[in-house]
């Protein structure tokens, strides 16, 4: 069984889903952006009235206003793109002029020095009826003026209750008396059942103590991951891709009754499984390269990516296995739907015990 537990942290709210005392998933947000649903921040899922600002025909790609100065990149090359009035564009969108007002879906969130990507194909999954919602979301366009936010995307832990197996889960408890009684009345966890499931935390001892979330957010923000066999991952991000790197210490070199690749195999399918709960823990996307210990036998190999595959099994982002390189790396990618663990912790200005006496 698992728990779902959201709970005040430094500057922040921090959410994450516990199995067996272990943190699955971590991530965080502003108390604005569970408790309100008319900030100016957009969301992803949000649907606005965008104005086309600039159309670049070689790159099949634009960039277009949600609002005054928030400027979006839209690619052209994924159909048409609906017009605010109801009308669809050509489907290479050659139609499609500097000025028009169109409708579009928040699809990626801002990174780094890349802008917030649109869509014009709305995912509109957390309704029960998507084509009932997309007439009723048409239908209000077409009475509002240009920069309009038509339809305000449900707050993150939202999202992400919505895709967890509601049959395995326990509670999802909440510290904070105005967040529980936010989430008791969403629409779409009231649809779900999952409001049945929420219960405000009162007692007199922190309930971050009690599931030592600091400690969990240290870990997860660490170097270097310790596996109760002795195997250590060690875990890097660059603006490209993140690396993994897999230390054996002594399991890799001998285990009592076993063949050195049966060892390391073993050791290897233990580190992919701890690989696969990183990512989501870390909210880890794009490019990840994994260097294992080397195995010799091709089978070897393939056990490897099996167990990768199936530890990944339920992955909301979605992990794509590119399989060994001729230097023996194990290559995947992970679609990014919220920015990395350290990006939020950055932003919140959050800080660790080891952080703080790293830098006095």
């Amino acid at each position: 069984m698992s728990r779902y537990l959201i709970t005040k942290y430094q500057r922040a709210v921090l959410c994450g889903l516990w199995e067996d005392d272990r943190p699955q998933t971590l991530s965080l947000y502003s108390e604005e952006q569970l408790l309100s649903s008319g900030t100016e921040e957009e969301r992803i899922g949000d649907i606005y009235i965008a104005k086309v600002k600039k159309i670049l025909p070689a790159q099949r790609a634009a960039f277009a206003d949600v609002r005054p100065g928030r400027t979006c990149f839209l690619p052209l090359d994924r159909g048409s793109v609906l017009y605010a009035d109801g009308r669809r564009t050509e489907k290479d969108c050659s139609d499609l002029r500097e000025g028009a007002e169109i409708l579009v879906q928040i699809r990626k969130a801002a990174h780094a020095n890349k802008k917030p990507e649109l869509t014009g194909y709305f995912n509109l999954e957390e309704y029960d009826d998507p084509r009932a919602a997309f007439r009723r979301i048409t239908e209000t366009a077409a009475t509002r003026t240009c920069y309009s936010r038509i339809w305000t995307a449900s707050a993150g832990p939202v999202r992400e209750l919505l895709r967890l197996n509601a049959e395995e889960l326990e509670m999802i408890r909440i510290d904070d008396p105005a967040i529980c009684e936010a989430l008791r009345e969403d629409p779409f966890l009231k649809d779900a059942g999952l409001d049945s499931l929420i219960s405000l935390y009162t007692d007199d001892y922190p309930m971050g103590k009690l599931y030592s979330v600091e400690s969990a957010l240290e870990a997860a923000l660490s170097r270097r991951v310790r596996l109760r066999s002795g195997v250590e991952l060690v875990i890097e991000h660059t603006e490209a891709f993140w690396t993994v790197d897999v230390n054996s210490g002594k399991s890799g070199a001998s285990v009592k009754g076993m063949l050195k690749e049966d060892a390391v195999l073993a050791t290897n399918i233990g580190a992919v499984r701890e690989l696969a709960r990183q990512m989501r823990l870390r909210n880890m996307s794009g490019i990840v390269v994994c260097d294992l210990i080397n195995m010799t036998l091709p089978e070897s190999r393939e056990q490897v990516i099996s167990a990768l595959g199936e530890a990944c099994e339920g992955d909301p982002a979605g992990v794509h296995i590119g399989g060994f390189t001729g230097f023996g790396l194990l290559e995947l990618s992970r679609k990014r739907i919220r920015p990395a663990l350290y990006e939020q912790a950055a932003f919140f200005g959050i800080k660790t015990r080891s952080s703080v006496k790293k830098n006095p």
